[in-house]
């Protein structure tokens, strides 16, 4: 998804808030320039758990992060589109994403870390590709592991039905898996118009109480600012400002 077609999340899914990161965020298109796209991701949930989600600056185009608060232990989900091998994004290597993460990972050592997105590198292919070892090298060497609750079965089917892979997976410490209650894969839903199945993972946090109106209109700025300060009113960031103010009024 490009900048310019952001809005029409808010079309989509008018009762859900979302984090997003797009392929042309470095360097914005116009709307009539519109080119395949080569990254970006985004995440999103029901606008009543917006007190408890936090929005984190960390990673770049292919890499996403929000803080949900919990009552007992907050959690850190981590969403990327990892690079395909030959893609047409020659700016950014498998590695240095896998690197990305790792920060990111260390930096929330005091969390719940649940790792989701199109990882282009399965565990369970027989002929491994380049980035099937590195991430199987990675998740090795940093004590992750995928949920043992996965089915088997592919989350990818390539358009010419030449192949299938499980590319779609949720991550966890390996301490840390029963995080997960349940997972399913709802393989080739007729409305799917997608080369990807949907993942589904039931996952069992307590929510936080919530917070202060003047806490949450506080953190509302904060990721406005860090944001680069966005006017337009399409923009998430100014949504929640607003939407921050007004319960404040109301209080």
């Amino acid at each position: 998804m490009h900048r310019f077609e952001v809005p029409l999340l808010d079309e989509l899914f008018p009762n859900l808030s979302y984090h997003i990161k797009c392929c042309d965020d470095d360097h914005p298109l116009p709307p009539l320039h519109r080119p395949r796209g080569t990254a970006g991701v985004a995440t999103l949930w029901k606008k009543e758990h917006d007190q408890n989600i936090h929005q984190m600056p960390d990673g770049s185009k292919r890499v996403l992060v929000i803080k949900i608060k919990a009552s007992q232990q907050d959690v850190t989900l981590i969403n990327t589109y990892m690079p395909a091998e030959g893609t047409l994004d020659k700016t950014t290597s498998y590695e240095e994403v896998l690197d990305e993460v790792h920060e990111i990972i260390q930096n929330s050592q005091n969390t719940k870390i649940i790792w989701i997105g199109d990882m282009n590198a399965s565990l369970i292919r027989n002929r491994k590709s380049s980035n099937d070892k590195a991430f199987e090298h990675f998740c090795t060497e940093a004590y992750l592991t995928p949920s043992p609750l996965m089915p088997s079965l592919p989350t990818y089917h390539h358009f010419a039905h030449s192949s299938t892979s499980q590319i779609d997976l949720l991550v966890t410490p390996t301490n840390q898996t029963d995080l997960i209650s349940k997972m399913e894969i709802d393989a080739r839903n007729p409305e799917n118009a997608s080369s990807h199945d949907a993942v589904i993972a039931t996952i069992e946090i307590g929510l936080s109480h919530r917070e202060q109106e003047p806490t949450f209109r506080k953190r509302c700025y904060c990721e406005w600012k860090q944001n680069g300060r966005p006017t337009s009113t399409a923009s998430p960031y100014v949504k929640r400002m607003k939407e921050a103010k007004r319960l404040l009024r109301s209080t």
